[in-house]
């Protein structure tokens, strides 16, 4: 699939290892702008690149925690399949394209502005991320900060647009693949007919072509491979009738090249010599892989072994995207602890975070005793893991400012949050859901799930508040706060000694708000399908004891921040 810009850093879900398992290796990979994403054999995800994004952008390098079977990324966003078929996707959010209906697919695709899916049932293909957002300015600069570097044109509103709509319009029927680009997507239905829909300028969505086993959008191209194994490409990108003659039996579509596996594992690439063989993506390495992934600077693949190889970074356009962590540095990360007895990688620590282990167990989770979205009850089994022990605090946020990763908060109406003296131990507030988990990966954590949060809350007891049945034990509310927010950890601890997860500020966790528990996950991981708004929980300064039960549930739109608005932070086991 064809991808754009940007840098990203290394990061991703926490991988292990242990005595009695297969050794770990590298499953699936796909490479995205200046960035790609690999699927270890214990399911995890992790991405790597250089971290030069700002605010949205870096979401696309935070993986969510959990088991994946193959990940598919593009520029702004990633998508992942579990073994059963669900999907999570993570990314830059201005077009919900990582927000992925319900349903089981047996494929799934990113593209630049959109992803697409064929549902196993019905084998039709969904797409989402069509929703047109006019760009923000903020955004426009930095998008066209890197094609300057580039040489390239600036990408406009008109444009933006153009690309939404078009790339959405699936063709009816009943398809088994499909794969989609810039501005193109193609799919396969299962007697290997091929159509592609999307712009077609240049011939690269010319209709119907029979006989494929494979294919793949590109930005001005697409190519397939027929059922004897020959390539076949269409449309109008330099290089396009240079493809290899031989048997293969995969090929994937960079923005002006292409590179094909054979059925021994090796690797041949094709297609604009000055743009793309100047940066090497024209020379792959003389291994066998298993699959590869050809994204707009880079090509990564799997080897047989079960090693990564990425390739295509001579030039400028090198920002680590070829340097994925090998298995070793994973290994020696801590994939060989006992993650099942809840043992946390040994991470850095950049904001001075007071990390408090929660053991795992199964609990109840929701209430007939609340608001309607608090039922129905049902159980949780929650994994071990580490939060912090309270709010994020002025001055944790403070270093992550500096570290020029994360944004000054303002709040709805533009007043700083950072520059009143002597607020080093109030809890930071005005962060709305995109910058906190933009600092909970600087800080080597990830926002909790909503089961996570209230069973953190709970503290192994049986309380009305997080710790006691009395509010004023243990919670700032409306009536003793002055309506001022104050230190974190000035009252009463719950049971496992977290503060302040009644009242003081609402806590964003990792979910999507649903006006119900019907239908939500009970391993303790976060629902992130279907829906916009986000979930908040613990009540606040200025709410009253109602809001601040443990059960209470709140929701806003995720780039909203309000001054009674923060969040804490956890990390989880290196595999569950």
């Amino acid at each position: 699939m064809p991808t754009y810009l940007y840098a990203f850093a290394i990061v991703g879900a926490s991988c292990s290892l242990f005595e009695d398992e297969e050794p770990l290796v590298w499953k699936d990979v796909s490479s995205g702008g200046g960035f790609s994403c690999g699927v270890l054999s214990n399911g995890s995800i992790n991405c790597w690149g250089v971290r030069d994004c700002e605010g949205k952008e870096c979401l696309v390098v935070q993986p969510p925690l959990g088991s994946f079977k193959d990940v598919a990324c593009s520029t702004f966003h990633c998508c992942a399949r579990t073994k059963t078929g669900t999907t999570s996707c993570w990314g830059f959010s201005e077009w919900d394209a990582q927000i992925p209906p319900s349903g089981i697919f047996s494929d799934v695709s990113t593209g630049h502005t959109a992803s697409c899916g064929v549902q196993q049932d019905s084998g039709k293909i969904v797409c989402w991320g069509c929703k047109y957002t006019p760009l923000s300015t903020g955004f426009l600069k930095a998008h066209n900060k890197f094609l300057r570097a580039l040489g390239d044109p600036p990408y406009t509103e008109a444009e933006h647009k153009h690309d939404t709509d078009i790339v959405c319009a699936a063709p009816e029927g009943s398809f088994e693949k499909v794969d989609v680009g810039h501005d193109l997507s193609c799919a396969i239905n299962s007697a290997g007919a091929t159509t592609c829909w999307g712009d077609n300028d240049h011939g690269q969505a010319d209709a119907f072509r029979g006989g494929f086993i494979d294919v793949c959008a590109g930005e001005y191209h697409a190519c397939g491979i027929k059922d004897f194994g020959s390539i076949d490409c269409w449309g109008e990108e330099p290089g396009k009738e240079n493809h290899p003659t031989g048997t293969y039996e995969q090929v994937t579509c960079g923005g002006n090249y292409s590179c094909a596996r054979s059925p021994e594992g090796r690797v041949a690439c094709w297609g604009d010599e000055e743009y793309a063989g100047k940066r090497g993506v024209l020379a792959a390495p003389e291994e066998s892989f298993m699959t590869i992934s050809a994204g707009e600077y880079h090509v990564c693949g799997v080897t047989v072994s079960g090693d990564m190889r990425c390739w295509g970074c001579l030039d400028n356009t090198d920002h680590g995207q070829c340097s994925p962590p090998s298995l070793a540095q994973l290994r020696a990360q801590g994939a060989m602890s006992n993650a099942r007895n809840g043992a946390v990688l040994d991470r850095p620590n950049p904001a001075g975070i007071d990390w408090v282990s929660i053991p795992g167990g199964n609990y109840q989770m929701g209430t007939n005793d609340g608001d309607g979205d608090e039922i129905p009850i049902h159980t949780v089994r929650v994994g071990a893991f580490q939060m912090s022990r309270s709010e994020v605090t002025a001055a944790q946020f403070r270093a992550c400012v500096e570290a020029e990763v994360c944004n000054v908060p303002m709040c709805q109406w533009g007043e700083p949050t950072l520059s009143e003296s002597g607020n080093d131990d109030n809890p930071v507030y005005c962060v709305d859901w995109v910058e906190a988990r933009v600092f909970a990966h600087w800080a080597g954590g990830r926002l909790p799930s909503e089961a996570e949060w209230e069973y953190a809350a709970g503290g192994g007891q049986s309380f009305t508040y997080a710790g006691s049945d009395s509010i004023g034990d243990v919670a700032w509310y409306e009536e003793n706060s002055d309506m001022k927010i104050h230190a974190v950890c000035g009252k009463r601890r719950n049971g496992y000694g977290l503060c302040d997860l009644s009242g003081n500020l609402w806590e964003w966790v990792e979910d999507v708000y649903h006006e119900s528990y019907t239908g939500a996950p009970t391993d303790g991981s976060a629902r992130i399908s279907e829906g916009s708004e986000r979930v908040l929980r613990g009540g606040s300064l200025v709410h009253n004891a109602w809001d601040a039960k443990i059960t209470n549930r709140y929701q806003c739109g995720p780039d909203l921040g309000l001054h009674n608005f923060g969040f804490r932070i956890v990390r989880s086991p290196i595999s569950e």
